[in-house]
């Protein structure tokens, strides 16, 4: 089975992302998507969202202000918040 290379996981802050609060997000090379993923108090997949970037995604990274900063191959710095997911 192929993988879709994954980069980075991080955690969402706990408010400020509505429904994705405190949930997942994954980079990926490869697919050149982020991987928004819904997990529940016992830590199993509920829902994935993926939402294509078109670029591969280097590294992922949540800032003090709740935005989630990728970096991509290109050298592009993408900051990200509730409003554009």
């Amino acid at each position: 089975m192929p993988s879709i290379a994954p980069t980075e996981l991080v955690q969402l802050p706990k408010s400020g992302w509505g429904d994705w609060s405190n949930q997942l997000v994954l980079g990926t090379l490869r697919e050149q998507v982020l991987v928004f993923i819904a997990i529940d108090e016992r830590f199993a997949v509920t829902n994935t969202v993926n939402v294509d970037i078109g670029e591969r995604i280097r590294d992922l990274e949540v800032l003090s202000t709740g935005e989630l900063v990728a970096t991509t191959d290109s050298g592009k710095l993408l900051v990200i918040n509730q409003k554009a997911s």
